[in-house]
């Protein structure tokens, strides 16, 4: 039983690893959505845009 504890532990570890990963699998696809905050300002500017078209 104890070892199985251990193993277990040791799968809890793996685990946190894991959904650690898969914490940074969406923070690696946040890079992107960081771009499209970069896309941001370029929104503002199709603002100005706007009222170049009115």
């Amino acid at each position: 039983l104890q070892t199985t504890c251990t193993c277990h532990r040791k799968s809890r570890g793996k685990l946190d690893l894991l959904s650690t990963k898969s914490s940074h699998h969406p923070m690696a696809e946040y890079p992107p959505y960081q771009s499209h905050g970069s896309y941001e300002p370029p929104t503002s500017k199709p603002n100005p845009y706007s009222q170049v078209r009115a």
